[in-house]
């Protein structure tokens, strides 16, 4: 991989050139779809303002496509997502990149990985710098439970002279998994103290765990920044489906009665996860940070039940054979059953909110 630090000369030119560039549309799409297709694309840049970028990278970025003779492409913030990959953020249909995760945030510089979809070899690391003044969402909320796998079909009857085997019963769908439930989290709010100019008035926000241990750190805007404190409980898994009972074989086609078999039963359907309960949030504040207090907003809600699955369908009865041909009333009975037992799964139960947020003054 190639670490790229972007030069801020070459992007006051090309963003010049960007401003002046027309809106693309579905004919530029295609250009570009064209200009991969006939040019080996070798490299790439990304282009972003170093003024814009808060905290969590909610900025539009430009993409430029390279090919062997110096070719080049524009690629708009709304396509970003079509021609490049990141796993460290996360790129909105609008072109926007919000970071996924803090720990790649080094002396208050970003460097995030990106690669070139259409080939994932071509890749690159990207130094970006980080001005804090954006909002800012710390998100420990309980995970989502997985959901059940469906059951497996039953396979069919077989009637073969003497011999005859029933056909099988649908497998049972799984239960979706519980969402986790949040926990508590304590804030701790600090002025910070910052030998950058540009960055005098900043906030240092350290979080610790339910036994009071720290475990991350990050820092804000005190002037500007919004901040979301995410603490819900994570959604319950669905409920696999019941798999279809088989089919019954037909009756054997000779002059004696022959009747075919009755369908299985589908099987049962998983029941849904429950949602797990929202965590809280504790805040320590000090005279010069509690100013901020109404800038913040923390969410405890419950997660969300998962959804039953439903029972498979039963298997269709085989065809009645009387003297070689289907006897008159076949077509209605082969699909007539005994009451076939309600196999639904039953839904998972919400979450419960959060308990009620503390604040804490504290003196320096």
């Amino acid at each position: 991989m190639e670490r790229v630090l972007v030069n801020p000369k070459h992007l006051l030119i090309l963003l010049t050139l960007i401003i002046f560039n027309v809106n693309l549309t579905g004919q530029d799409v295609k250009q570009i779809d064209n200009f991969i297709k006939k040019k080996k694309v070798i490299t790439f840049d990304l282009l972003y303002s170093k003024d814009s970028i808060p905290n969590n990278l909610n900025v539009s970025i430009i993409g430029i496509l390279k090919s062997q003779k110096d070719q080049q492409i524009i690629i708009p913030a709304d396509l970003l997502a079509k021609y490049f990959i990141s796993n460290d953020v996360k790129v909105t249909p609008a072109g926007k990149v919000m970071l996924l995760n803090r720990q790649l945030i080094k002396k208050d510089t970003a460097f995030i990985t990106f690669q070139f979809a259409g080939d994932l070899s071509i890749s690159k690391i990207f130094a970006i710098p980080i001005n804090y003044k954006g909002n800012l969402i710390l998100n420990y909320s309980g995970k989502n439970g997985l959901n059940g796998n469906h059951g497996e079909n039953g396979k069919p009857g077989i009637i073969s002279g003497s011999r005859s085997i029933e056909p099988g019963r649908g497998g049972d769908g799984e239960n979706g998994q519980d969402g986790g439930s949040a926990s508590q989290y304590h804030f701790y709010f600090s002025a910070f103290a910052s030998l950058d100019n540009d960055q005098k008035q900043l906030i240092k926000i350290i979080v610790h765990d339910k036994h009071n241990i720290a475990i991350d750190s990050m820092k804000m805007d005190a002037n500007s920044s919004q901040l979301f404190i995410v603490l819900n409980g994570g959604n319950g898994g669905n409920g696999g489906n019941g798999g279809d009972g088989g089919n019954g074989s037909d009756g054997d086609r000779h002059y004696t009665p022959s009747y075919g078999q009755f369908g299985a039963f589908g099987g049962r359907g998983g029941n849904g996860g429950n949602g797990g309960n929202g965590g809280q949030a504790i805040l320590y504040f000090n005279r010069e940070t509690s100013s901020i207090l109404d800038r913040i907003t923390v969410i405890e809600n419950g997660g969300k039940e998962g959804h039953r699955g439903n029972q498979g369908k039963m298997g269709a009865r085989g065809i009645n054979y009387f003297l070689g041909k289907e006897s008159d009333d076949a077509r209605t009975i082969r699909n007539m059953h005994s009451d076939m037992p309600n196999l639904n799964g039953i839904d998972g139960q919400v979450g419960l909110n959060g308990q009620e947020t503390k604040i804490i003054y504290f003196d320096n």
